[in-house]
């Protein structure tokens, strides 16, 4: 909302004279990247502001935010260039010596509120140099890139109105939560109509969603009076009294993340990503040894409620020098590891963060095998047996797996079948369980975007006629926040215009033949592994490798709706909003309309015998034997892990076959270098680029109190590497160890707002 003097002046500004030039001196330090003065997010430190000194923490997180905000004009094109905030200049300028970090941060956060009222359109409301004439760019220093126009220091806000407030969702009874802060925002809020029988949460998402406005946004319209079609789809009769005032208001929102459960994972993830923290030492990370001291380079931890598909939980978060070799942003950290230029780990071209939970997208490894286990227990074949293959899941035997989804006589030994259906199944079970989303279509614009829907309604991104006509005329309110639930059993497309994506897979097209499948079955010491030729592709989708990616969110959706086919209840695609209120505190009119819309093209789920025997043998992987064992140990005790526990869940590592050190990677990749110089064609071949080291777990869980499989919960996190001799430190999962952990905390002690 505006600010104060705003709200209760007639003629209403947007600040101070001191605060402009604050802020001006502040928006001095947002450069691009690529420029020779870059930000760093590592290590603030100034004269009066070092870590330790009062404000230094909230400042680092401003800061953050900030940055987040500036990215997304790049990736909504606003601007062609990714812009950062310099924090060292900043604290270093010496026109502003022994500036504290409360007095940095005030005009940081200025800019973040401002924002989180007005959207980023707020920001593109200032003078980018970049978008600006050759005669107004002549009038820029050359270090400034961004400038507030002065007339707003004095003129009428062109931003008259309060935008909607943000509620949460609690994970068990569903009800609204307002933050019970002290803020004028805040106890705006608290007062609304909206939040009258809301619940109390001493926690506010504002602060512990990474990447919040990325969710906002695709509601800026409905939730910001200030949006050029906030009339259209508001109208003019939202209204409040502020201080004997008539204003106009946005309209509320409500999230479906739990404040509490958010703030909990968000800490987890935080803790193992190397915080340093007196709350992380109860999680005993077991980082010791590993560069930074962090047991994970990156974490991404998502939940949603399996009833209704709403996410309950995003949390985010990766080390120092994890976000500095993505960034290149400042000086780089203490304790790196050497990693080479132009590779995954550090990318030729700078990346900006997101939130890992809902947009890092990775494979999913053996993740893919209870997907893989629906459609071989679907097809029964008198020529194939399937004994043992609940043993196979629970340690996670990629051989006898494959064994059984390519039709073998039995698991480990004997001929192929010449029929086998199991693949074209699966490949139906991945679309009745929300993967595949799309990857079936004929347009281009489909298989563009084959596998994602949208999360803030939790809908497909391709309509179906049926659902069109139920919107009728209010079709075109629906946001769109496109995000990868899943893609498996697909190829790559490419169309006569040049539109790229992926389609199914064709069958029987795709399937080997019957000597094709035995001799890959007989090769390398295990099977399976060298496997080249035509129609062998499929060999690395069902690694859940190759063309397969997934999602934190995806893979929790996917066993969500898993558990809701065994339990014979309704399947959604998970989604964000949960309400859009007026001033009133009723709903939008729109809303339950497209709540039914919505619902009606959710994933169809498989069959319930399937489901349930799939979900039977995943709770094996929590006894001993299984690749889940020693994480539950570790959180439940030896003795907690010989009895059903109310989880069923499956462990993911792909990516396992690059073993080399750091040190030989870089060597490698010089090698590689010089290799091309001589226009080889192998060198591919003899130094192959690095892969990402990705740990997955997944997993349903009953919270605290619930008879039924209430929540899924995926965890993805990249591995670090030991000083001591640059190898990858993952011997133990730890997303394995985290997702454990959580549950422990959900099933034993529930938190409460």
């Amino acid at each position: 909302m505006n600010s104060r003097d705003g709200v209760k002046n007639k003629a209403s500004v947007h600040f101070s004279a001191r605060t402009w030039e604050d802020v001006q001196w502040v928006l001095r330090y947002v450069t691009p990247l690529a420029s020779p003065i870059e930000t760093t997010m590592s290590e603030l430190s100034g004269p009066g502001c070092a870590a330790g000194r009062p404000g230094h923490e909230r400042l680092r997180k401003a800061v953050e935010t900030l940055n987040q905000n500036l990215e997304h004009l790049n990736r909504t094109s606003f601007v062609r260039q990714h812009y950062r905030l310099n924090i060292d200049g900043l604290l270093l300028d010496a026109g502003r010596p022994d500036q504290t970090c409360a007095q940095i941060h005030r005009p940081v956060q200025w800019l973040n509120d401002r924002v989180r009222q007005q959207g980023v359109q707020f920001l593109q409301s200032l003078v980018w140099k970049e978008r600006s004439g050759t005669s107004v760019q002549a009038r820029f220093e050359t270090t400034t890139w961004v400038a507030l126009p002065k007339q707003m220091l004095t003129s009428r806000s062109a931003w008259s109105g309060l935008p909607g407030c943000i509620y949460g969702t609690d994970a068990i009874t569903g009800k609204r939560v307002v933050a019970d802060g002290d803020s004028v925002v805040s106890k705006f809020c608290q007062t609304q109509p909206a939040a009258d029988q809301a619940l109390r949460s001493p926690v506010s998402l504002w602060d512990q969603v990474p990447g919040l406005p990325s969710l906002l946004e695709p509601l800026a319209a409905w939730r910001l009076p200030q949006h050029v079609q906030y009339s259209d789809r508001v109208g003019d009769d939202n209204h409040v009294v502020v201080a004997g005032r008539k204003q106009t208001v946005g309209q509320h929102v409500q999230l479906s993340i739990d404040p509490s459960w958010q703030a909990g994972l968000q800490t987890l993830a935080e803790c193992f990503s190397g915080k340093v923290s007196p709350v992380c030492a109860a999680y005993a990370t077991k980082a010791e040894g590993r560069f930074e001291n962090a047991r994970v380079r990156m974490a991404g931890i998502a939940v949603i409620d399996v009833a209704t598909g709403r996410l309950v939980a995003a949390a985010s978060a990766n080390s120092p020098c994890y976000a500095h070799d993505k960034t290149r942003a400042g000086v780089r950290p203490s304790d790196c590891p050497a990693v080479p230029d132009d590779t995954v780990h550090r990318p030729r071209i700078p990346q900006m963060l997101s939130n890992h939970a809902l947009f890092t997208q990775a494979p999913p490894g053996s993740l893919v095998k209870p997907l893989l286990m629906t459609g071989i227990v679907s097809y029964v074949s008198p020529q194939t047996s399937l004994a043992g293959l609940e043993q196979a899941l629970q340690r996670s035997d990629s051989q006898q797996f494959l064994d059984a989804f390519l039709c073998r006589q039995k698991l480990g030994q004997g001929g192929f079948a010449a029929r086998c259906d199991r693949p074209a199944l699966t490949q139906k079970n991945a679309h009745q369980l929300g993967w595949n989303s799309g990857c079936d279509d004929l347009s281009d614009l489909a298989r563009s975007q084959c596998g994602m829907v949208d999360l803030i309604e939790g809908r497909p991104l391709v309509q179906k006629p049926a659902y069109q006509n139920a919107l009728g005329t209010a079709a075109w309110h629906s946001p769109a926040l496109p995000v990868l639930m899943g893609q498996t059993l697909v190829m790559p497309y490419r169309s006569g215009s040049g539109v790229s994506g992926y389609q199914d897979m064709p069958w029987p097209d795709s399937l080997p033949g019957v000597e094709q499948r035995q001799t890959c079955a007989q090769s390398g010491v295990k099977g399976y592994v060298r496997c080249g030729g035509p129609q062998m592709a499929i060999i690395s989708e069902a690694y859940g490798q190759g063309n397969s990616l997934t999602t934190p969110a995806g893979a929790a959706s996917l066993l969500a709706t898993l558990a809701n086919s065994a339990q014979g209840q309704v399947t959604h695609y998970p989604h964000v909003l949960v309400d859009r209120v007026r001033s009133d505190g009723q709903s939008d009119s729109s809303i339950e309309i497209m709540r039914r819309a919505a619902s009606s093209q959710g994933p169809e789920g498989v069959d319930s015998v399937v489901a349930r025997r799939v979900l039977g043998a995943m709770e094996r992987t929590l006894l001993p034997g299984g690749t889940a064992h020693a994480a539950c140990v570790r959180a439940f005790g030896a003795a907690g892990c010989l009895i059903p526990r109310g989880v069923a869940g499956k462990t993911g590592t792909p990516g396992d076959a690059d073993e080399r050190s750091l040190s030989q990677v870089v060597q490698d990749m010089r090698s590689r270098a010089q290799c091309s110089t001589r226009s080889s064609t192998d060198c591919a071949r003899q130094y192959p680029l690095p892969r990402p080291r990705y740990r997955w777990y997944a997993a349903v869980f009953k919270s605290q109190g619930s008879d039924r499989y209430d929540k899924a919960i995926a965890v993805l996190v990249h591995s670090n590497w030991r000083r001591s001799d640059g190898r990858y430190a993952d011997d133990q999962n730890a997303a394995a160890e985290m997702a454990m952990l959580a549950i422990r905390q959900f099933q034993t002690a529930p938190l409460k707002p």
